[in-house]
């Protein structure tokens, strides 16, 4: 959302120069089609008070300024504001009663109508009426509308467009919230505001002067900042008694959303390609991330992998690409290096599961990298370490992790005596020289280990511990419950040995696979059950915490089980687990946002005053710019406060306009507030989290309240609608709720809820678009040479007419995709290659082609002869064909086709 922080009118402040006149060429604002999220806040701060610092009387000096009692003159100017509406909420004076207020450090009389707002002091008295809006070549009329007033609180609303007062020891604030772009016209974006009363004006340098009564006032202070934090040009103008806003909106970001932890950043590779699925592992230690791309190609060898490096940029993290990129010197085709990885100080391990060693493909090697003199640049490895007892198939690197010089690396398809795929962990303890290429110093299995177990799925290590998964263990009767099985070193260093402890759920069933993945700090093991039922909802997941007993690591079932308390079916909450400082951080990929399937969610779990205990999560961390099918929450690490978290097929990039996306994927870095700061508190009371409510029934009214810690005070607390005002439940499916608070040390958060909208029988509220009546002239036909486009023509010579109506204008996206074999490498169907050629064979999806089209409301036909752009065609085969249509953000249900290309 903009925001438009606007004139103090008796407040002078310093402030740069600004515009005589418009200078450049204005875009023409026309309806070639919806503006993608048109939202925006524009607050304007117009401070109407201050009377008394500028009162100019012949028989009296000017008095100081009231406020300064409460110290806010000695604030930053744009803090001001902000903390005298805080001060206002809190003290009773500044209230607003039945539409009338007053305002004691400025001396004020405010009363508020349909016709206005009327501020007075003394004899002076100043009318002010928001009157027009939009761009300066169509300003369009704005009707009377009824005030709201809440606490010192008053709002104007009229459709996409809200006008707002506080009232403060500052004065009266003014603000403007505007929901959507205007459709038409050109020129700056303006407000126009009608002055009347009894006082003159004229317009200054940068303010409008108003005077007469023996009062003296500015209005003035204007700035105006887009959803980026970016200060838009701002300027005022005064017009046959109008006081004129007019801003520069031009490559304005319509809307801001702010994600629900402290800061956000989003790491790329730049040289990332679609299927890398960069953020597939992710670790962090210090002020270093790593992350693997094991899909990655380097050179001409597909999925060899590579493991991306990034540092903070003066200290803090921001949208960046990597700082090196590190990869195997002697790496192959399908090598898959990254696939894990682990990092303790500088020092990276980085497992390639699927590297051929000697003559023993998919064997598995983990490399190690050590930072250069001069810091991370891109590089090779410093050693590679494999088995000596390795075997083809093994898969050594699938999981890594490192604790100083002890580096553990799991091998969970390695043969241990007759037991196949039973699974290992290895150890390697750095030499006294430092890293080389080498073998294991010791091997881990587990003593009621038997095949398919796969201990070594998932492995982590502090000091002299190792905790590794086997999510395929059998537990009593149940197959696939899942085990983490502890280890901890000798006196004398490591060792071959089994197991010192085996740790379980004490309401494990069939399938939970606990010990998907593991990690552990200090006396703390936390284990993720991906597919753990949770009430009703089956493969919901859990994570398992387990601390250590006073006398040291034995079987024991888990002292805290952790969920999502909005989780659902299929998230797979325990996919990818953390632990630092107290803290455990779970991914759930397959949670849904809203209308996003699978955008993926990670949870930030804390334990209580006692100890952990069963409980839900304390924050959710999301992807702000996050879409259907990211996964975020695929992988998961956390150092001190710092966490990073992979969404491997989050879309970073276009090819070009009307063709398939990249899902190259990212990895999200979120950190604190500064140190020696608490982030402030939200309560949100209604809607309830998770609640339902009938369509049209019921009357949801929004509940909620901010907080800040001692001696910080909020300084505004703003939710989707304001506080006590009605929340519309006309369009049906889930809904969110936001609320964002801002407290006077500068510290944000926001907090959000979700809601569902359910209609009752015979009424249809939903707002989405229709695709109905989806169909095609031919299934079999030949190729031609035009290009797709509507049509009006109902015959066409060559290739087919595809039809579909629509129940609102809207864009129709065309998805051409095609099914083709493969080969499962790991958990992953990729291209058949001749060295894969013997591995399990399975069906891919592969993208061809995409058009958009602007459709209208009802019929449509679309001519197509199999060319998607002017110089590529379908080649001849079978497609599946989805359609999607999309109006105003939302989308409509896909639609398929099906058809063959003939020769």
């Amino acid at each position: 959302m903009e925001s438009l922080s606007t004139p103090t009118i008796f407040t002078p402040r310093e402030r740069g120069p600004q515009p005589a006149r418009w200078r450049g060429e204005w875009p023409r604002h026309g309806r070639a089609g919806p503006l993608v999220g048109a939202a925006a806040a524009i607050g304007c701060l117009a401070a109407l008070g201050c009377v008394a610092a500028f009162v100019a009387r012949s028989d009296a000096p000017a008095r100081p300024v009231a406020a300064a009692r409460h110290g806010l003159s000695s604030l930053p100017a744009a803090a001001q504001s902000p903390v005298s509406a805080a001060l206002g909420r809190d003290e009773p004076a500044y209230s607003v009663l039945h539409l009338h207020a007053r305002n004691p450090a400025q001396q004020l009389r405010v009363a508020f109508s349909r016709r206005g707002v009327t501020v007075a002091s003394g004899q002076a008295r100043l009318g002010m009426a928001l009157t027009a809006y939009g761009y300066a070549s169509a300003l369009k009329p704005l009707a009377a509308s009824t005030p709201r007033a809440s606490g010192n609180r008053v709002s104007y609303r009229r459709r996409s467009l809200t006008e707002w007062y506080v009232n403060g020891p500052l004065g009266l604030e003014q603000g403007f919230d505007v929901a959507a772009r205007p459709t038409n016209g050109r020129g700056p974006l303006t407000l126009s505001l009608a002055i009347s009363g009894n006082l003159s004006s004229r317009l200054g340098h940068d303010s409008v002067l108003l005077a007469g009564r023996g009062v003296a006032l500015r209005y003035d202070g204007l700035l105006v900042t887009d959803a980026r934090g970016h200060t838009l040009r701002s300027w005022l103008g005064l017009l046959r008694g109008h006081v004129l806003i007019h801003i520069d909106d031009r490559g304005a970001a319509y809307p801001l959303r702010i994600d629900p932890f402290i800061h956000q950043a989003e790491l790329s590779a730049s040289n990332g390609a679609e299927g890398d699925q960069l953020g597939y592992s992710v670790a962090v230690s210090g002020s270093t991330i790593v992350a693997g791309a094991p899909f990655h190609k380097v050179g001409t060898n597909l999925y060899q992998g590579a493991a991306y490096v990034f540092t903070p940029r003066s200290g803090k993290w921001a949208n960046m690409t990597q700082t090196a990129e590190l990869t195997a010197s002697d790496g192959g085709e399908e090598d898959s290096l990254g696939y894990s990885v682990a990092i303790s100080g500088d020092t990276i391990v980085a497992g390639a599961p699927y590297h051929e060693v000697g003559a023993n493909t998919h064997q598995g090697a983990a490399y190690v990298f050590t930072m250069p003199a001069g810091g991370w640049e891109s590089t090779t490895q410093t050693a590679e370490l494999t088995a000596s007892d390795g075997a083809g198939d093994d898969q050594l690197g699938y999981s890594v992790a490192i604790s100083e010089g002890t580096i553990v690396a799991g091998a969970p398809d390695h043969r241990v005596g007759s037991n196949t795929s039973q699974g290992t962990a290895y150890v390697f303890t750095m030499p006294a020289g430092g890293w080389e290429s080498t073998t294991q110093t010791a091997e881990l299995t587990a003593s009621d280990g038997a095949g398919g177990d796969q201990l070594g799925y998932s492995v982590a290590i502090a000091e002299n511990t190792v905790v590794a998964g086997a999510p395929h263990h059998m537990v009593g009767s149940n197959t696939n419950q899942g085990a983490a099985y502890v280890f901890t070193a000798p006196p004398g260093g490591w060792v071959n040995t089994d197991q010192t402890a085996e740790l379980t759920a004490s309401d494990g069933g069939q399938s939970d696979q606990l010990g998907y993945s593991v990690a552990i700090a200090e006396n703390t093991v936390v284990a993720g059950a991906p597919h753990h039922m949770v009430g009703s909802n089956t493969s919901q997941g859990a994570a398992y915490v387990f601390t250590m007993p006073a006398g040291g690591w034995e079987s024991t079932t888990q002292t805290a089980e952790l969920t999502a308390s909005d989780g659902g079916q299929s998230d797979q909450l325990g996919s990818s687990v953390a632990i630092s400082d107290g803290t455990i951080v779970a991914g759930a990929p397959y949670h849904d946002l809203g209308l996003n399937l699978f955008q993926g969610m990670t949870y930030l779990f804390t334990p209580a005053g006692g100890g952990w205990t069963n409980a839900t999560q304390t924050e959710e961390l999301s992807a702000s710019d996050g879409t259907g099918g990211d996964r975020l929450g695929s992988s998961v690490a956390i150092f001190e406060k710092t966490i990073a978290t992979g969404a491997p097929f989050h879309v970073a990039s276009y090819v070009s306009k009307g063709e398939a996306r990249v899902r190259e994927g990212t990895v999200y870095a979120f950190t604190p507030p500064a140190p020696g700061t608490s982030a402030p508190g939200i309560t949100i009371s209604s809607p309830a989290n998770g609640a339902s409510y009938t369509v049209g029934l019921d009357s949801i009214f929004a509940e909620y309240k901010c907080s800040a810690p001692a001696p910080a005070i909020v300084t505004s607390c703003t939710g989707t609608v304001e506080n006590g005002a009605f929340i519309d439940t006309s369009t049906l499916g889930s809904h969110t709720f936001t609320v964002t608070t801002t407290d006077s040390e500068g510290i944000s958060k926001s907090k959000s809820v979700t809601y569902t909208v359910v209609g009752v029988q015979h009424i249809t509220l939903s707002k989405r678009p229709t695709l109905s009546g989806v169909g095609e002239k031919a299934k079999t036909w030949r190729e031609g040479n035009a290009l797709a486009h509507i049509s009006a023509n109902r015959q066409s010579p060559l290739g087919t007419t595809f039809s579909f109506s629509l129940n609102e204008p809207a864009s129709v996206t065309f998805e051409f995709t095609q099914s083709t074999s493969g080969r499962k490498v790991g958990k992953t169907c990729v291209a058949q290659t001749a060295k894969n050629k013997n591995k399990h064979s399975c069906t891919r999806t592969v993208v061809a082609g995409t058009l958009t089209f602007s459709a209208r409301s009802g019929a449509n036909r679309v001519s197509f002869q199999g060319l998607i752009s002017r110089k590529k065609k379908l080649e001849l085969g079978s497609y599946t064909l989805v359609l999607t249509a999309t109006a105003s953000g939302e989308h409509s249900t896909p639609r398929t086709l099906e058809f063959t290309i003939t020769g």
